[in-house]
């Protein structure tokens, strides 16, 4: 949208806020039609959701206790996790593709060269991931029952980060980036304490899926030992796309979401024998967006949040410029104030 062009990427003109369209049939009456029976559908969605999110807050308290149990509390956390959020994903009629990295397509394994044995994911370790959707919080609660990170920008050159458990972290999937931190935390502290793996989100906050967000400097204090995954999150969508950026995050994933029969997210993992050790904050922004298939873009939390203002404002009704909420230019309008500063 051209209204919106301000926060496209200067270099490769991809805007990562912009949410896909809401596709349906031309004609009236299947359009009516499929709005008729996905509301069906999502209102049975969320009578069988409303039991099981129900147990998972019970369940998310009787965790806090038992995380301080050694080794049963771990086992107990993972398999009621495994077993409610899997129902979870069945019926909300979630596909997941898991596959692993080419790594000889990234350039991290010569041709004729033998792969390193693999170890797994384990506590501890760090799972560095985009964010586009609060359904990235439902797959990683069912594969892993991480800790949850989420940076903000005035305290990542700091090392300090905010955690969160399963349904702080759901929250914040639906909520604007960190502005503060309420519990202020070093990323290495988290690591130490911890007996699961731990997600982090160094985007800061969620893009419609077609970029990487600049990076906060969170991950270039890492402590040597510190095994590194890459997880690349892609939605596979046509009518509807459960990323958000803007607008009701309620309204968009209780009524569109949901009414919807199914959704595909493919995951794809790199595994940390193959990540170089001491990459830094862009290096690691650079070869998840290549694990995407997509671009590194340089824009970042400020330019989520004054996108998100500029959204609400147009559909408001307002008529202020985009100028009014940002400093930033559109790429022609770049390409325009170089050639006539040259």
């Amino acid at each position: 949208m051209e209204k919106y062009s301000r926060w496209s990427d200067l270099t490769t003109g991809i805007n990562p806020f912009v949410p896909p369209p809401h596709q349906l049939p031309a004609n009236a009456i299947l359009r009516w039609t499929q709005v008729f029976f996905g509301g069906i559908l999502a209102l049975l969605r969320w009578i069988l959701l409303f039991p099981l999110v129900l147990g998972l807050v019970l369940l998310s308290a009787v965790h806090t206790i038992l995380d301080h149990v050694p080794f049963l509390g771990r086992v107990i956390h993972r398999a009621t996790d495994w077993i409610v959020l899997g129902l979870i994903l069945v019926v909300t009629t979630i596909f997941i593709k898991d596959e692993a990295a080419n790594a000889r397509r990234l350039g991290l394994l010569t041709p004729g060269t033998k792969p390193p044995a693999l170890g797994g994911i384990k506590a501890g370790d760090v799972i560095v991931a985009n964010h586009s959707s609060v359904l990235d919080i439902l797959y990683f609660g069912f594969r892993y029952s991480p800790v949850f990170v989420f940076p903000c920008a005035s305290d990542a050159s700091k090392n300090l980060v905010q955690t969160f458990g399963l349904l702080g972290a759901f929250a914040q999937a639906m909520a604007p980036p960190l502005t503060s931190l309420t519990r202020p935390v070093k990323l290495q502290d988290v690591l130490r304490r911890t007996s699961s793996p731990v997600v982090v989100f160094p985007e800061g906050t969620r893009s419609n899926g077609k970029a990487v967000l600049t990076f906060l400097p969170i991950l270039d204090s890492l402590p040597p030992p510190t095994r590194v995954h890459l997880v690349a999150i892609r939605y596979e969508s046509k009518a509807i796309s459960p990323t958000h950026t803007c607008g009701s995050a309620g309204w968009h994933l209780f009524c569109r979401v949901l009414s919807h029969a199914y959704h595909t997210v493919k995951i794809t993992t790199l595994a940390s024998e193959f990540v170089p050790k001491g990459s830094t904050s862009q290096q690691l922004q650079a070869l998840l967006a290549s694990m995407l298939r997509t671009k590194a873009v340089h824009l970042t939390c400020a330019d989520f949040a004054s996108f998100n203002a500029y959204w609400a404002h147009v559909n408001g009704g307002g008529r202020q410029p985009a100028s009014a909420f940002t400093s930033r230019k559109a790429p022609h309008e770049h390409a325009q104030w170089k050639t006539s500063d040259d």
